[in-house]
């Protein structure tokens, strides 16, 4: 599903739910900055990118593709960038790591993804809320996002280190044995 929102720089309003096949007419107006957030794509939506913006293959190949290591990447006319959200989940606070897929270019941001990343949600808010500072176009808006992204993994690895620090009093204090199965299962999550 692609949801696609618009903000002229100039006049400092947006549009939201635009149409995706609105998208190149709005990407050629003046002063327009249009973010397409694609969740949970489809083949027809890796499609439809490709036509909207004339993305390289080979980036929409590695869009496509699950576990693709972290990367900046420079494309004619746009980077793509693969970037991971960190969350703990479940009842154990398990780690998991969320792919997020961004194509930035001159005046749209793509962020493509097949899990919820709350981060686009922090960044829209923001990027909303900093209409004064909309003169920096689809740069403000990726610098949002990564740094949501960012600033989540300081208190991860706050909690990390916690865990850490309790498994080394139980192998150093009282052993247990299902410490070494939380040995184990931490260094398989990192």
């Amino acid at each position: 599903m692609i949801k696609t929102v618009c903000l002229n720089s100039a006049t400092k309003e947006f549009t939201n739910e635009c149409p995706a096949a609105d998208i190149s007419d709005l990407r050629v107006i003046e002063h327009n900055v249009v973010w397409a957030d694609v969740s949970d794509p489809t083949s027809q939506d890796f499609l439809d990118l490709a036509e909207e913006f004339g993305f390289h293959p080979l980036s929409i190949e590695d869009c496509r593709g699950e576990h693709q290591r972290p990367k900046v990447k420079e494309y004619q006319g746009y980077y793509f960038i693969v970037l991971y959200e960190a969350v703990l989940t479940g009842p154990k606070d398990d780690l998991e790591l969320r792919e997020l897929n961004i194509f930035l270019g001159t005046n749209y941001l793509v962020t493509v993804h097949s899990r919820p990343i709350r981060a686009i949600e922090t960044a829209g808010k923001l990027w909303h809320e900093w209409t004064d500072r909309a003169e920096h176009g689809s740069g403000l808006l990726s610098y949002l996002l990564i740094d949501a992204i960012v600033d989540d993994y300081l208190p991860l690895l706050d909690v990390l280190s916690e865990r850490m620090d309790d498994l080394e009093d139980q192998i150093f204090g009282d052993f247990q044995p299902e410490s070494m199965q939380s040995i184990f299962r931490i260094k398989k999550q990192l």
